[in-house]
């Protein structure tokens, strides 16, 4: 669904550009407080530092794809100043010029993307907004605190997202066949479930009726799609093999 120009909704009628600048505060906000040092335990290796590098990197490639029209470009995340406040200015600087790229780009505008090839740049638009809203959950985490529930819809997004550009092609190359063709996500505090297929790309099988329910909030199902939240933050009806077999995706 598209509004006037710089701004860009879903079917579920969210505003991509302003998730992600209210997003970029709080990690930015988070990140003022803290030692750079700290370890995000959903990340593993990863310490604060790390997370803000990952996140003004990918800032900064995607505003250069976007901003280069249908030229393909070479994912290449730069590695941020080594000085604390020269990597929150670096930080701030990289949400600055993604939003002003996207907000000048109609959202229909075709541009390219690394898994479709031409699209509309609202593609992008989503991408950095679930993306964002993802990482913001890893930096709370590291405070030891639960992470604050993202808003129903973009958290239902994120999840059309991942089963619609990620999964199929992931699918590809697992060790060991998944146990279920089909899981339905059931969230709480929106109307919007999913059946989550289990196909892999190029495979024309009907998933057939999910034998397994995941149920929480929205935000929680897609955190546990990215291996985020442990199973225990879910209610479980069904065969649950897909669990354990889940948690060995390459994500």
């Amino acid at each position: 669904m598209t509004s006037p120009r710089g701004q860009v909704t879903n079917q579920l009628g969210y505003d991509y550009l302003k998730s992600i600048e209210v997003n970029g505060k709080a990690l930015l906000g988070i990140a003022a407080d803290l030692d750079l040092a700290l370890p995000v335990v959903t990340c593993p290796d990863w310490t604060l530092r790390d997370l803000l590098e990952h996140v003004s990197g990918a800032n900064r490639w995607v505003t250069i794809c976007v901003s280069s029209g249908l030229a393909a470009q070479e994912r290449i995340l730069p590695p941020g100043p080594s000085g604390r406040e020269d990597l929150l200015e670096w930080t701030r600087e990289s949400f600055a010029e993604l939003l002003a790229v996207l907000s000048a780009t109609a959202p229909d505008e075709q541009v390219w993307t690394p898994i479709r090839g031409a699209l509309g740049s609202g593609w992008w638009r989503r991408k950095q907004a679930v993306e964002i809203a993802i990482h913001l959950a890893d930096a709370e985490t590291a405070l030891g605190v639960r992470p604050e529930t993202m808003d129903a819809a973009l958290a239902v997004d994120g999840i059309d997202e991942f089963a619609e550009e990620f999964l199929p092609l992931m699918l590809l190359g697992v060790a060991q066949p998944p146990p279920v063709t089909a899981v339905l996500l059931s969230p709480t505090d929106i109307e919007q479930s999913r059946t989550l297929s289990l196909i892999p790309a190029g495979d024309d099988r009907d998933p057939g009726v999910p034998r397994v329910e995941l149920t929480a909030i929205a935000s929680e199902l897609l955190l546990w799609m990215w291996n985020r939240v442990p199973i225990g933050s879910l209610t479980v009806s069904g065969d649950d093999d897909v669990l354990a077999w889940w948690k060995g995706l390459a994500i």
